[in-house]
């Protein structure tokens, strides 16, 4: 068929990261985050559709997204984080798993982090978000979520907790994070830092 748009946020706004998922009853979800480019305040949302993507919903608002980028803690240089891009996992039962990077838990919202909210009625409401990365004291950033078919939530991320006080470095870490209910983590290192 030819392409047509599914949701246009009007002359002000823009969107970027829509990513589609199919719900166990076949409807669909796209996640996106849409920015207002005259106040720069960007949102969290989803459309869904019951036909197949013929037909979408209006936006329905998960979360405001308070993310200004991680940086270097020596030299206060932006990383490239994707810190507007946000993911999603089903899983067989149906819940949504919203994964994105948000400084709103850190002091003055100083510190990227990774948090999660979940939807069990197939995006319609939203979970509050809660942070999720192990250690607040350092950046989080890239996200990334998968579910296993037992149900099991696998978010990887990456921080800076094997950083040094040497400027000319900059070692990382990856974790995932692995979770049953949405609500208990538990943590472990991928691998050595890089």
């Amino acid at each position: 068929e030819p392409t047509r748009t599914i949701y246009d946020p009007g002359e002000n706004d823009q969107t970027i990261g829509a990513r589609i998922e199919v719900l166990p009853n076949g409807n669909l979800v796209n996640l996106f985050t849409q920015i207002n480019l005259i106040t720069g305040e960007s949102t969290l949302n989803v459309i869904l559709s019951s036909d197949k993507g013929t037909t979408w919903s209006a936006p329905i608002k998960v979360n405001d997204i308070f993310s200004f980028g991680a940086r270097d803690p020596e030299t206060g240089a932006a990383i490239r984080d994707g810190s507007i891009l946000a993911q999603l996992a089903i899983s067989r039962e149906g819940v949504i798993t919203a994964v994105w990077q948000d400084a709103r838990f850190s002091p003055g919202g100083s510190l990227e982090g990774v948090v999660v909210s979940q939807s069990s009625d197939g995006g319609n409401t939203w979970s509050e978000p809660v942070q999720i990365n192990r250690d607040p004291t350092v950046h989080a950033f890239l996200p990334s979520i998968h579910v296993r078919k037992d149900g099991t939530i696998g978010i990887t991320y990456h921080d800076f907790r094997s950083n040094t006080a040497d400027p000319a470095t900059l070692p990382t870490d990856t974790w995932l994070t692995r979770s049953r209910d949405g609500v208990t983590w538990r943590e472990s290192r991928v691998s050595n830092p890089f």
